[in-house]
């Protein structure tokens, strides 16, 4: 199998290497060839993670709060 540099996301790819058809292999919670999309249940945050939507509202609620 060869590997190469090819864009993954910093973020959302738990490798910056992708197999030998180009996807990235991606951290829980993201998709995409290059790990870059979030998954379905996922949202993205102001620093552009994808975080579980469960999570998100909680942070949301939290900070309405105050």
């Amino acid at each position: 199998m060869r590997i190469a540099a090819c864009g993954c996301s910093i973020i959302g790819s738990s490798s910056l290497a992708c197999d030998f058809s180009g996807k990235c292999p991606c951290k829980v919670g993201y998709t995409g060839e290059k790990c870059d999309q979030c998954q379905s249940g996922y949202s993205k945050d102001r620093s552009g993670a994808c975080i579980g939507i469960y999570s998100y509202l909680k942070s949301y609620q939290l900070k309405s709060k105050v």
